[in-house]
């Protein structure tokens, strides 16, 4: 299966800047030659949580071979979320 990481980490930035749109000056070809011959890399929006910062970063690998499997990221999404409900209701027993 042919999975696309640039889409998948452009929506994981557009969650974490509630909406804003990743590359806003730029066209749809312009974008894609700053990755590709660039290396372009953006920085995910302040507040982004670590573990999702790590795994849309392992996502960027410049070899395929060092990028997850969707298998892998869909497993390491349900540990951080499994974690981070596991921190609220916690925290909501608390007050």
């Amino acid at each position: 299966m042919n999975f696309n990481f640039n889409h998948f980490n452009e929506k994981v930035w557009e969650i974490y800047s509630e909406g804003c749109e990743p590359y806003p000056s730029l066209s749809n070809v312009q974008t894609r030659a700053k990755i590709i011959v660039q290396n372009y890399r953006m920085d995910m929006p302040q507040g982004t949580p670590v573990e999702i910062s790590s795994l849309v970063a392992k996502c960027w690998a410049k070899d395929p071979a060092d990028r997850p499997t969707f298998a892998k990221i869909n497993e390491e999404l349900k540990e951080f979320a499994e974690t981070e409900v596991t921190t609220e209701t916690t925290s909501s027993e608390r007050e």
